[in-house]
């Protein structure tokens, strides 16, 4: 498969643990934290299917820090089995072996009883507190952990609601349906590049294209080593690497899409003109990435 960064962009102005409904999640959040909630599903599901395929090389993987499938900043996977026992862990793999019911979390809550109490093949949230792997300290953090039953098995993914770093980008600036669009621009992009690569970079190079453009919405496509293959607006810069790039904050793009690149998409902000004021004054840009 042809390895690339697909994306898409637009330019804003800038205390006891239980089960949590999702009405309940998705109120309270950010748009970021809705976002990771998402991956979360994502996830686990993978999770489940690397499963079905094979047990052990999927435990495996899952314990593979450099596995972006499975491990992605503060979210990662991991694995109970029915007696409650630790048998995959992304982020502390010496906990495999442990009962969780010898565990408990930041307030004093026993983490094997709470699973217990709300398992489900369906699928449901629990709340917790536990330290967050990227912030590298052992405080505890509120943790909301989206957790499945298959197969006698518990997957789980946790978020971290109150979790922010200088590295997060501000959303919710940007309006909901404008950040949709782009995330159904570059799905749409993928989608194509899988059925037909070049055939998708001349769609996406066709500024009379909708699919691809949308007002200040655009699509580009780099290649995973950061060259320029495929750029909605400015088809000049095809052959040029982002990693030469560098915006009027001194933040070098490329090293910007390495740093946060994902199978399930991130965020990234820089500054750049954008095609719909048609001047070179630079602004703030929001790019949705897939990796």
């Amino acid at each position: 498969m042809y390895n690339v960064k697909t994306l898409a962009a637009l330019v804003v102005v800038a205390v006891a643990a239980s089960s949590v409904s999702l009405a309940e999640a998705y109120s309270e959040f950010s748009a970021y934290t809705n976002i990771r909630q998402d991956v979360a599903y994502q996830m686990v599901d993978n999770a489940i299917a690397a499963f079905e395929m094979d047990m052990n090389t999927a435990f495996a993987d899952i314990q593979n820090p450099d596995n972006a499938l499975y491990n992605d900043v503060e979210l990662y996977v991991f694995v109970l089995d029915s007696d409650g026992t630790i048998v995959a862990h992304g982020a502390s793999p010496d906990l495999v072996g442990t009962d969780t019911h010898d565990l408990t979390d930041g307030r004093g809550a026993n983490v094997g009883d709470l699973f217990d109490a709300h398992l489900s093949a369906e699928g449901a949230w629990i709340e917790y507190y536990w330290p967050n792997p990227a912030t590298e300290t052992d405080e505890p953090e509120r943790k909301l952990a989206w957790t499945r039953v298959y197969q006698g098995y518990v997957f789980s993914v946790g978020i971290y609601p109150e979790y922010t770093d200088a590295t997060q980008v501000y959303l919710d600036d940007a309006s909901s349906q404008q950040r949709r669009l782009a995330q159904a621009m570059v799905e749409q992009a993928l989608q194509a590049i899988i059925a037909d690569k070049y055939g998708a970079f001349a769609a996406i190079q066709d500024r009379n294209n909708p699919l691809y453009h949308d007002g200040e919405l655009y699509v580009f496509v780099n290649d995973i080593d950061g060259e320029i293959v495929a750029h909605g607006i400015t088809p000049d810069i095809l052959g040029q690497n982002a990693n030469n790039l560098v915006d009027r904050h001194g933040t070098n793009i490329g090293e910007l899409y390495n740093k946060h690149g994902s199978p399930y998409g991130a965020w990234v902000q820089y500054y750049w003109g954008n095609p719909a004021t048609e001047t070179d004054e630079t602004e703030r840009k929001l790019t949705w990435f897939v990796q």
